[in-house]
C-alpha cells in the first residue's frame, strides 16, 4: 500500500469481478503521511465510451472511523433522484466498482497488517464537462459523471452498456411517480414531439437509439400507464416489418416490403416503380408525399403500432408517432 511504503508502483494489477487481472500505469499526484492520490488515463477500447483517453484519479485517506467510506471527489455526479442502483445524496458510484475496491483495500489492509478505516474519493478532472455528453442530468445525476462499471473491463462495442442506460432512466422516471413517458431515437424526434407533451418533465423523455423492442419490453416492466413513441421513417419502414431492431447492421430497408404496402394501398404501378429504385427511405416522400392522411404512411404507422403493443400489456395506453422532417405527423392509438 502506497501510504504505507510512502511510494508510489509504477503499475497495479487489478483483479476484476470475473477473476482475470488488468494491469493500470500509475500516475502520481499527492503522497502524505495519511492520504495518497494518483490517476490512471482511462482506455475503453472499441466501446463508445465520453470517458475515453481521460483522466481518472482516486484519492484515499486514512480515517479513524472503521471500514471503507466513498466520497465525491472532483468530477464525480452525486446521485439526486431514487430509482439508480445508489442511494440519493451519495456520490454516483455503482455497486460493481465500489465491491471492488473494498474487497482490494481489505486485502491490502490484512496484508500489511493495519487497523484503520480509509476514505475513497474517486475523481474526473473534466468530469463535470464530460457529463454534459451523457444522459446524468435525466437521472438525476448532478455535477459530473458516474462510475458504472458492471464487468470491470471493456467489452468491445455492444449494446448493453446503452441498454443499461435506457434501464436506469426507466427506472428513475417510475421512481420518481411519472405514469407517462416518451420514448424517441434521438434529440431530434424529441425536439418535435415536445410541444405535444408541454406537461411533462425532462426525465420522461428517453431515447431507444435503435433498440425498439428492448426498450418497450423494458417500460412495460417499470409499469408505465402511458408509452407514447416517436419514429422517423427511416427506422418506421424496418420496424413496421417487424424489426424491433432498426440498427443498419442488422436490418436493410426492404423495398420489395415497401412495394407491396403501396400496392395493398392501391398506388399507380408508376409510382411503385419508382419506390423500387429507392435505396434510402427519406427519398420516399419525393415520390409520395408525407401527410398525416397519405395511406401510404398511415398503413406504415399503423403497422409499427401493432408491432409495438404486442411487447406491452394490454393495459398499457400506448401511442405511436410518425415523424416527417417537416413536421408532419401521422399519430396512431388504436
Amino acid at each position: 500500500m502506497t501510504i504505507i511504503e510512502q511510494k508510489f508502483p509504477s503499475e497495479v494489477s487489478v483483479q476484476l469481478p470475473d477473476g482475470s487481472a488488468a494491469v493500470f500505469k500509475i500516475f502520481p499526484e499527492e503522497l502524505s503521511k495519511d492520504g495518497a492520490s494518483c490517476i490512471v488515463i482511462k482506455d475503453a477500447g472499441d466501446d463508445p465510451d465520453v470517458t475515453h483517453g481521460k483522466e481518472i484519479g482516486c484519492s484515499i485517506r486514512i480515517v479513524n472511523q472503521p471500514g471503507v467510506r466513498f466520497v465525491r471527489g472532483k468530477g464525480i455526479g452525486m446521485v439526486t433522484m431514487p430509482g439508480l442502483q445508489v442511494n440519493v445524496g451519495e456520490p454516483a458510484i455503482n455497486p460493481v466498482p465500489r465491491k471492488m475496491i473494498t474487497e482490494m483495500l481489505e486485502t491490502l489492509s490484512a496484508l500489511y497488517e493495519t487497523d484503520c478505516g480509509l476514505e475513497v474519493k474517486p475523481f474526473v478532472p473534466e468530469g463535470e464537462e464530460i457529463a454534459g455528453q451523457t444522459f446524468n442530468s435525466r437521472v438525476g445525476v448532478i455535477g459530473g459523471i458516474s462510475i458504472i462499471g458492471t464487468s470491470g473491463k471493456v467489452i468491445p462495442y455492444s449494446n448493453e452498456a446503452f441498454l443499461t442506460t435506457i434501464r436506469y432512466q426507466l427506472s428513475v422516471a417510475g421512481e420518481n411517480g411519472l405514469n407517462e413517458i416518451v420514448l424517441t431515437a434521438g434529440k431530434k424526434s424529441e425536439n418535435t414531439l415536445k410541444p405535444h407533451f408541454a406537461h411533462l418533465p425532462e426525465l420522461a423523455y428517453i431515447h431507444y437509439g435503435n433498440s425498439i423492442g428492448e426498450t418497450l419490453q423494458m417500460a412495460a416492466n417499470v409499469g408505465f400507464d402511458k408509452i407514447n413513441l416517436g419514429l422517423m421513417l427511416g427506422k418506421a419502414v424496418k420496424l413496421a416489418e417487424g424489426h424491433l431492431d432498426t440498427h443498419s447492421h442488422k436490418v436493410s430497408m426492404n423495398i420489395d416490403f415497401i412495394s407491396q404496402v403501396a400496392r395493398e394501398n392501391n398506388y399507380p404501378e408508376e409510382t411503385i416503380q419508382e419506390l423500387t429504385q429507392q435505396t434510402l427511405a427519406n427519398a420516399i416522400p419525393s415520390i409520395i408525399t408525407f401527410s398525416s392522411e397519405e395511406p401510404f404512411y398511415k398503413s406504415i404507422a399503423h403497422r409499427c403500432f401493432q408491432v409495438c403493443k404486442e411487447q406491452l400489456n394490454n393495459e398499457t395506453t400506448f401511442r405511436l408517432f410518425l415523424l416527417s422532417d417537416k413536421d408532419e405527423i401521422v399519430i396512431v392509438d388504436k
